[in-house]
């Protein structure tokens, strides 16, 4: 690997669960100061964006959590236009982690995210991987969808805010818990019908899956209903895992160009009493239908709570997901990419 490929630009969101000053400090010693960003808010963001791809960094690494990720990517998109995006490498230091899981980042906190940035200087890792990209609301991102767990998100950070002087005491699995017991709980208390949900195919032909993954029936055509009924989650993804480890789209990546879009209308209890089951991605239940699809419109018969990327995004009761128009390589600590 030449100098100019070693060099990487860390990226960091320092309202992140593990982005704390001993964290950036120890970055410090593996990576050039002129090489760590740091970004406050959206403004600083954009100008960080703008800086890397005028300096040509060839690896990006971004630290923080899956939306930490997607906001750097999507600036980058917009100030890079038709070029070759930079491969991106994620280190594990927010609260959802999907994408760190996915490419095998260390869990490990300290030592172990600056063995990973050592590793990539080295050239001692597994590969890239090519990841296709989910685009919601004009966002690319792993993953989006509504419903329960877009709630619980947009729950999390409003007990964020709301106790936002207690810091980082708020973060992870202490301000879940708070948001679970104390919004998410009541809200499906007071909205326990299920909303009724139609989806449509507006990209080429689309398959329902059965529970190996494989296509079962017919091919669903341009314009087709894949689904209409209840729902308490409908969401698609390029990856298997949600935050958590959670492997909710078990089937997520094995078909370039299409993401699995998973919907859920089952037992809640049936979720809990298979938790193990659940997230290793080896649960169906009745009430779990799962598609290949390239592009679905949603609608629903009342506003849903929605999140991006992991973000909290509000209430929508329609909804467009397709595949982005350009995918992005992930550097994978995996053995085989």
């Amino acid at each position: 690997m030449s100098p100019s490929e070693q060099r990487v630009a860390v990226l960091l969101n320092p309202n992140a669960k593990c982005v704390s000053a001993a964290v950036r400090g120890a970055i410090a010693n593996v990576v050039a100061p002129e090489d760590i960003f740091i970004s406050h808010d959206e403004d600083d963001a954009r100008a960080i964006a703008r800086t890397v791809v005028e300096r040509g960094y060839r690896t990006v690494f971004t630290g923080g959590g899956d939306g930490t990720f997607m906001g750097f990517l999507n600036k980058i998109c917009d100030c890079i236009g038709s070029t070759r995006l930079p491969r991106f490498g994620i280190l594990r230091l927010g609260t959802g982690n999907a994408l760190a899981s996915h490419v095998g980042a260390s869990s490990e906190r300290g030592a172990g995210i600056l063995d990973d940035l050592l590793r990539i200087r080295a050239g001692e890792i597994g590969g890239v991987c090519e990841l296709d990209l989910v685009e919601a609301d004009g966002l690319r991102c792993p993953f989006a969808g509504l419903g329960v767990d877009a709630q619980i998100i947009n729950s999390y950070a409003g007990v964020k805010s709301q106790y936002r002087l207690f810091g980082r005491w708020m973060e992870g699995s202490l301000g879940y818990t708070i948001a679970v017991a104390t919004r998410s709980i009541p809200y499906y208390l007071a909205h326990r019908k299920m909303p009724e949900i139609e989806v449509f195919n507006t990209g080429s032909t689309a398959f329902r899956l059965d529970s190996s993954g494989r296509p079962t029936g017919g091919a669903i055509e341009y314009g087709e209903v894949l689904y209409r009924g209840p729902a308490k989650v409908v969401a698609g993804s390029t990856i298997p895992h949600f935050g958590f480890d959670l492997r909710f789209f078990p089937f997520a990546g094995r078909r370039r160009g299409n993401m699995h879009l998973r919907i859920f209308s089952g037992s809640t209890l049936g979720v809990v009493t298979h938790l193990r089951q659940t997230f290793r991605g080896t649960y169906f239940p009745n009430g779990v239908s799962d598609f290949y699809c390239q592009s679905v419109h949603i609608q629903a018969s009342q506003p849903m709570p929605l999140e991006i990327g992991g973000d909290p995004c509000g209430e929508r009761s329609e909804l467009n997901l397709k595949i982005a128009d350009r995918s992005v390589e992930l550097v994978s600590f995996r053995r085989a990419a």
